[in-house]
């Protein structure tokens, strides 16, 4: 590999770069991980997000896909009350 690796994302912590590894391996893009700043340390700082983050990098020929993969990721809506969460009752 004679190139460098473009970061996709920024996750605050190990649970949420496993998650996204994951996610864009299972679409078949090779992924790496690099714990910057204070996530770098997990196993003397524990468990709390304790500043920094992880860089998900991926090969630039991966970029679009990964991001569009991202991209298109939903996050689940919760309902905020009775009745699905609209406000009507």
């Amino acid at each position: 590999m004679n190139y460098e690796w473009v970061e996709v994302y920024k996750a605050p912590d190990h649970v949420e770069a496993e998650l996204v590894r994951g996610l864009l391996e299972a679409s078949g893009i090779p992924v790496v991980t690099e714990a910057r700043g204070a996530q770098a340390l997990p196993f003397l700082l524990g468990p709390a997000r304790v500043g920094g983050h992880i860089s998900i990098r991926v090969p630039p020929e991966h970029a679009q896909a990964a991001r569009e993969v991202l991209a298109a990721r939903e996050e689940p809506s919760w309902p905020s009350g009775p009745g699905g969460g609209n406000g009507e009752r």
